[in-house]
């Protein structure tokens, strides 16, 4: 209470000064060491291998189900999984977004007939 720390974060700094010294009480990364629901590796090579092969310029649809005939019992990711792997490949250029046209502040003419 002195301090303005919970007793929590001071028996975990007391513990960090004591396995490590005063090294133990640097400011550390908060940023996670992993994902919990990140697309493996060779399973991201087969997308981009999926998509590089054949004939034609395979979509996610297409190549979602050439996963799930090549890899019948994994967990197979979402369709924007693969679209965002495919985009970070280089290999899915993104549309041209259109403009939207602003309304008009007249209303219409009138109309005889």
């Amino acid at each position: 209470a002195r301090y303005g720390i919970s007793r929590k974060t001071g028996y975990k700094w007391l513990a960090r000064y004591q396995a490590l010294g005063m090294d133990g009480l640097q400011e550390r990364s908060r940023r996670p060491w992993g994902h919990a629901r990140q697309t493996p590796y060779t399973l991201q090579q087969a997308i981009i291998e999926l998509r590089q092969s054949g004939r034609g310029l395979r979509g996610p649809k297409k190549i979602r189900e050439l996963l799930a005939m090549r890899y019948p019992d994994a967990d197979l990711p979402g369709l924007t999984t693969i679209y965002h792997v495919l985009k970070r490949a280089g290999l899915i250029t993104s549309t041209r977004r259109r403009r939207r046209v602003a309304p008009t502040a007249r209303p219409f003419a009138s109309v005889q007939a």
